[in-house]
């Protein structure tokens, strides 16, 4: 009898957080492979109600079985401060009948940026930098506490992150 793939056995949850932190080419170089296997598919989901404006340069994570979708820059060169979230625990994007509903949460923090990171820790998320609508790099880091409220219902609880060092010189960091 033929052995089951390792992969074959691992949750769309786990597969998308180990891609997360990937290289690009790594992550080519996996599909290349997997699609091999017949164990790969994509689809588009259809979308009930509001979804996002078209972006780029935007994160989208998933946390606590949620899509987040932050930030980015649309057409006219504007950067969106915006946070969306869809639900997708439990295999709900498996499923050929699944629809996504997105919901725009109103937080109004961190500003509008583009080109910034986004990374998870444990079920809170961590936004770094990026660019604002003046043209300036940012260097401030976020602090992103995710809270579901009820079954399919969630909010983000954003706070600034204060570090206590400024880089003096070179390469010495002073505690202030």
């Amino acid at each position: 009898m033929e052995e089951e793939a390792a992969v074959a056995r691992l949750g769309c949850d786990q597969v998308l957080s180990i891609l997360h932190l990937l290289p690009a080419e790594s992550v080519l170089s996996i599909y290349a492979e997997v699609a091999l296997l017949g164990a790969l598919s994509a689809r588009r989901v259809p979308v009930k109600g509001a979804s996002p404006w078209p972006r780029a340069s935007h994160s989208l994570n998933l946390v606590a079985g949620w899509l987040v979708l932050f930030g980015g820059g649309c057409e006219g060169g504007r950067h969106l401060d915006d946070t969306w979230v869809a639900y997708v625990g439990n295999g709900a994007g498996n499923r050929s009948s699944a629809v996504f509903s997105w919901q725009q949460l109103d937080s109004g923090t961190p500003s509008g940026r583009f080109g910034h990171s986004c990374s998870i820790v444990g079920d809170a998320l961590v936004l770094f930098g990026g660019i604002n609508d003046q043209g300036q790099r940012l260097n401030d880091t976020w602090i992103g506490q995710i809270i579901c409220e009820e079954s399919r219902r969630m909010k983000i609880s954003w706070r600034l992150l204060e570090s206590g060092f400024k880089l003096e010189g070179e390469d010495m960091w002073k505690k202030i």
